[in-house]
């Protein structure tokens, strides 16, 4: 019970319980929670962005196991053809530059064939108001010199803004800088 074998998954399955069967029922269940939401979300005339984590591709370099269920079949390419308007790649955090890299040229093949935007969330993870913003910088060259990315998210703003002595919210002036510097290119 404590591992997805509910009694809906069991009826889905047939009883069955071998992890590609219990996989795709859990999966499709996912995805049909998306499609749902976002039919409550258009029906606001609103647009929908979804996720995708690197650990949907590639399991974390860090050597920690995934906090997503084992026995999912995340249809990440179904929700790009035909759910979500919008995606970000998170947890760049967790994986080298080259997975990484498949990463983002795995996730964009996919939305550009699907005529939808891609952006890259930011890794601002231990940072501080002050920075070092190095990765910030580096991020941005990534989506700078990647035509499958249409722009970058900054995750976590409170480490680039503060409220100051006058009770006034102020940015970082590194973080400043650096969008003067690192100005995204037109795509």
């Amino acid at each position: 019970w404590d591992f997805g074998f509910n009694e809906p998954v069991l009826e889905a399955t047939r009883g069955l319980t071998d992890f590609h069967s219990v996989s795709r029922v859990n999966g499709d269940a996912y995805t049909v929670f998306l499609e749902e939401a976002c039919k409550l979300v258009k029906s606001r005339k609103k647009s929908l962005a979804i996720h995708l984590e690197t650990n949907l591709l590639i399991p974390d370099d860090r050597g920690k196991i995934s906090s997503y269920p084992y026995n999912f079949e995340w249809q990440w390419e179904k929700w790009v053809k035909e759910i979500g308007d919008a995606f970000e790649i998170r947890g760049i955090f967790q994986v080298r530059p080259w997975n990484l890299q498949k990463a983002i040229d795995t996730f964009s093949a996919a939305t550009r064939t699907a005529g939808k935007p891609l952006y890259l969330q930011g890794d601002f993870h231990g940072m501080a108001f002050d920075g070092p913003f190095d990765c910030t910088r580096a991020e941005i060259d990534v989506v700078n010199n990647h035509s499958g990315l249409d722009g970058y998210v900054f995750y976590e703003t409170a480490n680039i803004t503060r409220i100051n002595d006058e009770g006034r919210v102020e940015g970082s002036p590194e973080v400043a800088e650096i969008l003067k510097q690192y100005s995204f290119r037109e795509k």
